[in-house]
């Protein structure tokens, strides 16, 4: 936390640094047990998770290896990984049929910025925050050689991912226009150099 607010300092608010402490603080009080109500209800006696796909999926529902692929995705993501995040193949009970067990603590010091009262500044650099999270979990989910082995030597990939950034920025050219539209009609209000 002290490496980000110094990296951000010159972007933030005086009150930037207390209030970031403040949802630190409040997201380690979090824990699973606060959730067990919401995600549970009571079938013969025993709490049992409710589905909310895709978020929420009893271990019944899930099919093989979609937990360990899940648990895999997960770390690629964590700059620490979770010691509460595993994966197991076992049975709901005996003579039962074999599943894939995603193992997860819920609301383990999860906190989210308060984006609502945020200046331009500090929503700046939340989004830069972001983009680096993305960036770093990115860069640790592919591994160069197996992907280059996969793709080998053929330029159709290139190709295609060329294609596709020329689509996505004609697609991102699109959105703006829509959206200077919006705001000189008064539909979305809109403001530049924020």
């Amino acid at each position: 936390m002290a490496e980000l607010r110094e990296q951000f300092r010159d972007q933030l608010s005086a009150r930037a640094p207390k209030k970031a402490d403040q949802t630190v603080a409040k997201a380690r009080t979090w824990d699973s047990m606060q959730v067990v109500g919401k995600l549970t209800r009571m079938v013969d006696g025993k709490p049992r998770i409710v589905a909310d796909p895709p978020l929420v999926v009893p271990a019944g529902d899930l099919v093989a290896a979609d937990a360990n692929r899940a648990r895999l995705q997960a770390r690629l993501m964590q700059a620490a990984s979770d010691i509460f995040l595993g994966w197991h193949h076992g049975r709901l009970g005996p003579g039962t049929m074999p599943y894939d067990f995603y193992i997860r603590q819920l609301r383990d010091w999860k906190a989210s910025a308060d984006i609502a009262g945020m200046t331009p500044a500090g929503m700046r650099a939340y989004g830069e925050l972001c983009g680096w999270s993305l960036a770093r979990a990115h860069a640790r989910s592919g591994d160069r050689i197996t992907i280059a082995a996969y793709l080998g030597r053929s330029t159709v990939f290139d190709q295609a991912i060329g294609e596709f950034a020329a689509a996505y920025a004609d697609q991102n050219e699109r959105g703006y226009r829509a959206l200077a539209a919006a705001n000189k009609t008064g539909r979305v209000v809109a403001e530049r150099g924020v």
